[in-house]
């Protein structure tokens, strides 16, 4: 694949990415949490949303556009191996497998992206991904 993004920019993309979910984390519990001792806490259906949402986030992004807000920062996308535009199923793939990817605050995904070739982590090579520049 030509045009792969480098490492930086997929850190950099994955930071931007982290911090609009925990805005929207915190948010979220400021509206339907309980504040216990200065801590917002969320139990019940809010709890479960909260979980989702993160999840729901980088499928629904990157299967309808390719790209989350932190893509659309650092100006990359994921893209099939011919280029196009990945399928919900690829979408899937690829962010059910940031489970792995994401151990030891994403350690995992960062080795993979730099020992492949294309620079894919564990959930590119499983959807048959890559991030590239654009």
């Amino acid at each position: 694949m030509q045009n792969v993004a480098g490492l930086g920019k997929r850190i950099l993309g994955g930071i931007i990415d982290i911090i609009v979910i925990v805005i929207f984390a915190i948010i979220w519990s400021m509206l339907f949490g309980s504040n216990v001792n200065g801590m917002y806490t969320v139990t019940g259906i809010p709890a479960l949303i909260e979980t989702l949402v993160p999840i729901l986030y980088f499928i629904i992004m990157e299967a309808t556009t390719g790209k989350t807000i932190g893509k659309y920062i650092v100006k990359t996308k994921v893209v099939n191996a011919q280029g196009g535009k990945i399928s919900w199923g690829q979408s899937i793939g690829r962010n059910l497998m940031r489970i792995i990817d994401g151990l030891f605050i994403y350690l995992v995904a960062v080795i993979a992206i730099a020992a492949s070739k294309d620079k894919q982590r564990l959930g590119d090579m499983v959807a048959k991904t890559y991030v590239v520049k654009g």
